[in-house]
């Protein structure tokens, strides 16, 4: 089978957890003998569309670059006629859609040549313009939003007078007059003053989006039972959403370091994100009495990250010896800093869509103590294989450290219950079922749109 998995982010440029998936799902296919080849992204802001080639390990690269977009959501007419061109020479049997942004010219170009698309949701961004489903950055946001809503939750991110100037803007410009003011402007200026502008713009194109679904994608993969949901709830129909966990190779260290030791141990693996929850955890700590007896281990790019939230995490952990920012940990030793801990921490304060760091240490024998996002709840099961307390709860979290540091029987008990998730080999299998019953589009290939 030719298959071409496609995503604006892809390894070794960036090495997250959906980088990782995509890589690994990338070999396997390659292992069984399946033609496979990876698309991404290197540069947005060349003049024209093309792409270089190489091989990484046997498997074929197309590194594309692209002119800047005014919105994620835009279908470049420019990316779609080269990924006729492209697809047309490439001729997969399937194209799978991870990270879209600045490639959904790419979905009228597989239309045209009556080529299925998957799409895998890797985060809530195709009808979330945020990606994090977190209201106005600060709570859950509901399942169904969408429209103006969305729009008055982006504004939160922009300064009163930017907000001021979009309000004024929806009041007396159209949406066209809007678009063409604010791309004179920044062009006489020579940057983008007016951030604020264009949401309506953005409102268009996923209301756009949704309405097209069925035609641009034959399914959708959803890690989680919350972004099933969330699908549904934007519009999908059920029977194209179909519910796959990711897969992990990750295997455990041969040997767990001071495993004697009646010290509770902790770790914290993942990027400086205050969506990740590091301070709440940092604030966990600092509620518990110093005489308890644990360490934890924060595996994050902190120490010399110049954000705001880096330094507000650096101050919540000063002058505490319980906790040590050690950086982050690289895929190679990511087993063995889990073999040093009893349990992982995984404090998210969004909806997490089924983090591939809680399979990495559940196939590695790690309980989990985690936020009850649905994501998370997915994977983790309270008092079988790890923790949960409530989402953003720093007192939750310290009252299971606390009940992990007085219980150590509980540890053992935790550890006994956790479960190997699937094999990337497993979802693999379950990915090329998928394909190979997909039907075919009803469309077919025409020369005179080509």
């Amino acid at each position: 089978m030719r298959i071409i998995i496609a995503s604006t982010l892809a390894w070794p440029k960036t090495v997250g957890g959906g980088e990782v998936h995509t890589w690994q799902l990338a070999r396997e296919f390659h292992a069984r003998g399946h033609q496979v080849s990876l698309l991404t992204v290197v540069a947005e802001r060349a003049p024209t569309v093309s792409a270089k080639r190489e091989l990484v390990e046997g498997i074929q690269f197309d590194y594309l670059q692209m002119p800047e977009l005014e919105s994620p959501y835009d279908r470049d007419p420019a990316i779609e006629r080269w990924g006729v061109e492209w697809l047309r020479e490439e001729a997969p049997d399937v194209l799978h859609l991870f990270v879209f942004s600045g490639l959904l010219g790419l979905l009228p170009a597989a239309r045209r040549l009556g080529i299925p698309v998957i799409y895998t949701a890797l985060e809530f961004s195709y009808f979330c313009r945020r990606y994090t489903l977190q209201f106005e950055n600060r709570i859950p946001c509901a399942l169904h939003r969408r429209g103006r809503e969305c729009e008055s939750c982006v504004a939160q991110s922009f300064s009163k007078l930017q907000r001021l100037l979009a309000w004024a803007a929806r009041m007396s410009l159209t949406l066209k007059a809007e678009a063409t003011l604010r791309a004179r402007l920044n062009h006489w200026l020579g940057a983008n003053y007016f951030p604020a502008w264009g949401q309506r713009r953005v409102t268009q194109l996923i209301e756009a989006q949704r309405r097209q679904f069925t035609k641009d994608l034959a399914a959708v993969i959803a890690p989680s039972t919350l972004m099933r949901d969330f699908f549904v709830a934007q519009g999908a129909e059920p029977s194209r959403v179909h519910f796959v966990h990711y897969g992990t190779d990750v295997r455990p260290a041969v040997s767990r370091p001071g495993r004697g030791e009646t010290r509770l141990r902790l770790g914290f693996v993942g990027r400086p994100d205050r969506a990740k929850g590091i301070h709440v955890l940092c604030e966990a700590v600092r509620r518990l009495p110093h005489e308890l007896d644990f360490a934890v281990a924060i595996h994050s790019a902190i120490r010399d990250d110049p954000s705001n939230y880096a330094e507000e995490v650096r101050q919540l952990a000063a002058g505490d010896p319980r906790v040590r920012l050690l950086g982050p940990v690289s895929r190679e030793g990511l087993p063995v800093a889990l073999a040093e801990v009893d349990a992982l921490v995984v404090p998210s304060i969004w909806y997490e869509n089924s983090p591939i760091v809680i399979s990495e240490a559940l196939a590695c024998g790690v309980p989990v103590v985690c936020s009850d996002s649905p994501g998370n709840a997915d994977l983790v099961q309270d008092g079988v294989n790890g923790l949960m307390f409530k989402l953003g709860d720093a007192g939750g979290l310290a009252r299971c450290i606390e009940r992990l540091v007085r219980e150590p029987a509980l540890r053992t008990e935790l550890r006994q219950g956790v479960r190997p998730p699937p094999t990337t080999g497993e979802v693999a299998s379950q990915l090329l079922a998928l394909y190979a019953a997909l039907p075919r589009p009803h469309w077919e290939p025409s020369s005179a749109a080509c």
